[in-house]
Formats: C-alpha cells, structure tokens, sequence
C-alpha cells in the first residue's frame, strides 16, 4: 500500500501495520504516529518539524531528521538491540534499554521504540 501526503498537510497521521516494512520519503508533516508488529520502520524528513512517534514490536527503526541539531526531545528504548544517534545531543542518558536527550530547543518530542522481547 502507498499513501502520499500533500505538502503543507498539518493534520495527525497514524500508520499502523502488523507486517511489511513502512516508509516515509521526503516527510514535511507536524505529527506523524507509527505502530507495527513486524517488519523495519524507515522516515525521512525534508524539513523536520514535528512530533514523532514510533513503536515496533521487531523490526529496525531508522528516523532521519536532516539536521544536525533538530529542535527535538528525543527518547529511543528498545529491549535488545543498538541504538545509534547521529546528531547533537545535550543531557544525554544512557541506560541498557534507554537513551534520553535534547538536540537543540527541544521544542518537537521524538519516541522510537522496539519493544521486542527479549527472548526473540
């Protein structure tokens, strides 16, 4: 399936999905929400600035913001697995399964998580 979204659109988009890979090109949207079960979860932004939301059960989640510092408050959890961040982060917070920050005024909240089990 393929949606394309109209530039300019301000309204709430959720995507939920049980299977298959879900991918976002070129995103300008201001509150994007995305729950799979299975399968990768792949955004790009053109011009980030919005809240972001995602939520897997297995699968990797690669979110590219395009800037080096966005205005985002930024949570990434997953129960096993890496994770990596490629952009400035002040006060980080790094646990086992969590890693917490601010990238810039903080003003957009940014979620990834994995929560596979951990016996997968």
């Amino acid at each position: 399936m393929e949606v394309r979204i109209p530039n300019g659109f301000k309204g709430e988009i959720i995507v939920n999905g049980s299977s298959g890979s879900i991918v976002g090109k070129d995103l300008q949207i201001h509150d994007l929400q995305v729950n799979g079960k299975r399968g990768s979860v792949k955004l790009d932004y053109l011009h980030f600035h919005s809240e972001v939301h995602v939520t897997t059960t297995s699968g990797n989640v690669g979110n590219s913001l395009n800037k080096d510092e966005p205005d985002a408050t930024l949570l990434l959890k997953s129960n096993s697995g890496r994770r990596s961040v490629g952009i400035v982060i002040d006060d980080i917070q790094q646990s086992k399964k969590e890693t917490k920050g601010t990238s810039g005024t903080g003003d957009y909240e940014v979620q990834l998580k994995n929560l596979q089990e951990i016996y997968h």
